[in-house]
């Protein structure tokens, strides 16, 4: 489909060919593997750079949506890659009618057989190659991943650092393949995995190299497709939980202070949709009424931030299950969410005990100065405590709770856990207003405020630890009499399971509501079906690099003045990073009503 014009011996594309949609569309370039950019000789390595940059033009002035840059050698530094691609992305201007830049990186180690020779890599793996270009280019150019996936495949953990990285095409070998017993070519458990893996990020799969391991050589390459579709199909579908969220994969949202603005309805209906939350909040309460109190017994419950109802439901549900006798009254301080709780009261006989009142339960007065056996509240965050659940709580009860009466939650511990993410990254700097797709940002404080983020294309080279704790009613806090005592700080330090490129943290909660019933976000032990919270994600202004031979050491503060509450952060090994947002001045919560 590509001749060259006779008269000025330039390439050119047959009009005819191809519809102009059906070229952007349908066809991906596939550059040259004889220009040795990487080149030890530095004439032949600048004259490839320059024709390199030929070949990105042309895909360019093709209309084609994608070229795909041949592997680069594993012995050379990749510097003058980069300035190729940097040259020819430079030439677009804004990037429109560019394609996008697919590099050829092996999936298994590169080194295979070569160290043993005294050959000196500059690249343990592919995985550390790909960082040292992405971190070159920067977020000048639209660059992606060709993972080339052959017979051998590295550890698990190795393979699952891809989930967090741009892979746009998987160049699947036929060496990949074996031969089951009826002839057909499969791939192993290990190759199978691998691939459910992939599918979930939806990258194209090429099939690359000659027939082998097959009983019929002249189907050519169609088992193999025939295969990989059946593979496909074979894929555990995501669960429901993972289905709700997928609108919000990957999306910075800025937390909403729930105590200080007036939730939506909207946002009331996605909250009550979260039938596993409540099943644990409804099973704590019981187990407090089967375990605290005795039949014919009369207990108060006091329910802060009542919404719409729906905590209140659960907590008359499980009195009416241990057969007690109760009284509710549902504090709330949106004055539109306090509407729908009276009208559920009016329209409900199961709610004729329930007082509604609107009120900052900070400082609300009880009638009489009755207090409660029990308080139960969800002002839980996506790191426990960012909704100023302690402040809030604390003031609560003290004021409404009877010495000895008990509050849900009874305790919480933030978790953090780092992250690495191409696709945060590039969204933070966006936000920022760095790069080809930024959007008018507001530069240093869009990189240092903490985000409500869905994680999907994300890979945590380290389990998360505790940070925070929280105790309800509050215990006494030695040492803590000259600072406020909700004021936090905690020094975390990470053995990573597989080198990576840290973007940030991961921020997470764990709660005990009551006795042994809990509730969990942390990662790879989350509480099953829940989907109230999101994580936290606390950006690094610079990403850092972290071998399976450091410690990843970062700081975190949670601080305190008269009207405001925020969270600082640094790393400070494997090397230091800024301090992220000293003194709240790019994000912090506000303690007023």
């Amino acid at each position: 489909v590509i001749r060259r014009d006779p008269v000025t011996d330039v390439a050119v594309r047959p009009p005819d060919a191809l519809a102009p949609a059906e070229w952007r569309a349908g066809v991906i370039a596939w550059l040259s593997p004889l220009l040795y950019t990487d080149s030890a000789n530095p004439a032949v390595a600048l004259r490839a750079r320059f024709a390199l940059v030929e070949q990105i033009r042309l895909a360019s002035h093709l209309a084609l949506s994608a070229a795909v840059i041949p592997k680069p050698h594993p012995t050379r530094p990749v510097t003058n890659l980069a300035a190729a691609i940097l040259d020819a992305t430079g030439g677009f201007g804004s990037g429109v009618g560019a394609p996008s830049l697919w590099i050829t990186v092996p999936v298994d180690d590169m080194s295979a057989g070569k160290r043993a020779k005294g050959i000196t890599m500059q690249y343990a793996d592919g995985y550390e190659m790909w960082v040292a270009l992405k971190r070159m280019v920067g977020s000048n150019a639209d660059i992606g991943v060709a993972l080339e996936v052959g017979s051998t495949l590295p550890s698990e953990e190795a393979v699952a650092r891809w989930l967090a990285e741009p892979v746009k095409i998987v160049i699947l070998t036929t060496s990949a393949f074996i031969k089951n017993r009826n002839g057909f070519p499969v791939l192993s458990k290990g190759h199978q995995a691998l691939f459910h893996m992939l599918f979930t990020i939806r990258p194209f799969i090429a099939i690359s190299g000659r027939p082998v391991q097959i009983t019929n050589t002249a189907e050519g390459i169609k088992q193999y497709v025939q295969y990989m579709g059946h593979l496909f199909k074979k894929a555990p579908p995501p669960s429901p939980a993972d289905a709700q969220a997928a609108p919000y994969h990957d999306l910075l949202q800025l937390p909403v202070q729930i105590t200080s603005e007036k939730l939506e309805a909207v946002a009331y209906e996605a909250i009550e949709e979260d039938r596993a939350k409540y099943a644990q909040y409804r099973k704590a309460v019981a187990l407090f009424f089967s375990t605290a109190t005795k039949p014919g017994d009369k207990i108060s419950v006091y329910v802060l931030g009542a919404g719409r109802g729906a905590l209140v439901a659960e907590v008359l549900e499980a009195a009416s299950s241990c057969e007690r006798k109760i009284s509710i009254h549902a504090l709330e301080c949106n004055s539109f969410a306090v509407i729908a709780l009276r009208e559920r009261k009016e329209s409900n006989k199961s709610w004729k005990d329930v007082t509604v009142a609107e009120a900052d339960y900070r400082t609300w007065t009880p009638p009489g100065g009755a207090k409660a056996d029990l308080v139960v509240s969800d002002l839980l965050g996506s790191f426990g405590d960012n909704d100023l659940s302690p402040e809030y709580l604390d003031a609560a009860t003290e004021n409404l709770l009877k010495e000895s009466g008990a509050c849900i939650p009874q305790s919480y511990t933030s978790y953090v856990s780092p992250v690495s993410s191409f696709k945060l990254r590039k969204s933070l700097e966006a936000r920022a207003g760095l790069g080809p797709n930024a959007d008018g940002g507001v530069g240093l404080s869009a990189m240092e405020a903490p985000y409500i983020v869905a994680p999907h294309r994300v890979y945590i080279p380290s389990g998360a630890l505790p940070c925070f704790t929280y105790d309800h009613p509050r215990r006494s806090d030695a040492g803590m009499e000259e600072v406020d005592a909700n004021a936090r700080y905690k020094s975390l330090t990470f053995a990573v399971e597989c080198s990576s490129l840290v973007d940030g943290f991961l921020g997470s909660f764990e709660a005990t509501l009551y006795g042994d019933v809990t509730l969990s976000t942390r990662p790879r032990a989350k509480t099953e079906g829940i989907t109230s919270w999101f994580p936290m994600f606390f950006p690094l202004r610079n990403a850092v690099w972290v071998t399976d031979k450091d410690s990843l050491v970062v700081n975190f503060w949670r601080m305190v003045s008269r009207t405001h509450v925020w969270y600082e952060w640094c790393v400070t090994d494997p090397e230091s990073s800024p301090l992220h947002n000293p003194d709240g001045r790019s994000h912090s919560m506000c303690l007023s009503k």
